[in-house]
């Protein structure tokens, strides 16, 4: 069956034609000409194995793991030396402010607070806050490390220059040994934990330095505790896994999200970008990691106590 075309297709063909001008020799400019397509132009977004909306972007496989600042934080080592090292006695700052506290002890905290706390609000001025905690964790885990390395090879000085390590390690020891003390009394810790976690979210409210400080004092003393185990034990690396009790490390990383997420939510007031459901996950995940905390400590701190004093000959 052929094809006819009606009256009005056959007009329209004979106006557009096949493309030729008036004379019938050429096609007439621009039409039926392809398009160049400009191979060297970048597309206009992309993402790593997805698309990723334009005006935002492409994620950073780091950020997967730890925030696109983790290089900077790795440089932690710096502060935390200089602080040990430094002769605060001699700039005249033995002077105590609140019972053992002095301001040499707030000095040597202040400086190896700093850094990270710029990191954490650069992360939170960008919305960024599970960034920020995760810098944070990757933060707390290398100053650990070198302040027990530093205390391990100088206990005298770590003693001198951190605040309560001396008091903490004799209470700590007596545990050790006998298992009566604080640490053995549920009732007694726990209320200390309150106080250190209200005192904790009160440090984040006031603009979030003062809570990295307060964080510093209680993780060097535990640091110097670390150490001094290492020190009466043949087997100085199983120690400091043990003496670092595992339970401590679900508080100091629920205090991380407490903290950060008080802190992003006083930065609100600067019109930063502002989630809700980052906030209430930081500060829901948090809590459940200080009630895990008291579970595993009440549940389990005998029984760690017994193979730390085996390590450790007492």
């Amino acid at each position: 069956m052929t094809y006819t075309p009606s009256q009005d297709e056959s007009s329209f063909l004979e106006t557009v034609g096949d493309g030729s001008d008036s004379t019938g020799d050429a096609p007439a400019e621009g039409v039926f000409e392809p398009v160049q397509k400009d191979e060297s132009a970048p597309p206009p977004y992309f993402g790593k194995g997805r698309e990723t909306p334009p005006g935002k972007p492409a994620p950073k496989p780091m950020r997967f793991v730890f925030g696109d600042m983790a290089g900077a934080v790795f440089l932690v080592w710096i502060p935390v030396v200089a602080a040990f090292f430094l002769p605060w006695r001699e700039f005249g700052l033995d002077i105590e402010l609140y019972g053992s506290l002095t301001v040499m002890h707030l000095c040597v905290a202040g400086l190896i607070a700093l850094p990270p706390f710029i990191v954490l609000t650069i992360h939170l001025a960008k919305g960024r806050l599970w960034d920020g905690i995760m810098d944070m964790f990757l933060w707390a885990i290398w100053e650990c490390i070198v302040m027990i390395l530093l205390c391990f090879l100088y206990p005298e000085r770590g003693a001198d220059i951190i605040w309560h390590a001396s008091d903490y390690w004799v209470e700590m020891r007596g545990w050790l040994a006998t298992g009566e003390g604080i640490e053995g009394d549920p009732l007694q810790w726990y209320q200390v934990h309150l106080l250190h976690l209200g005192l904790l979210i009160v440090g984040a409210i006031i603009f979030g330095l003062p809570a990295l400080i307060l964080g510093v004092l209680q993780l060097n003393y535990m640091n110097y505790y670390v150490a001094r185990c290492c020190l009466l034990s043949d087997n100085a690396l199983p120690t400091a896994f043990v003496a670092w009790h595992f339970w401590s490390i679900f508080r100091v990383a629920g205090y991380i999200m407490i903290a950060a997420s008080f802190y992003y939510l006083v930065l609100r007031m600067f019109r930063i970008r502002w989630s809700g459901t980052s906030f209430a996950g930081g500060l829901v995940f948090g809590l459940i990691l200080v009630i895990a905390d008291a579970f595993l400590k009440w549940q389990f701190a005998e029984q760690v106590r017994v193979i730390l004093a085996d390590y450790c000959g007492l």
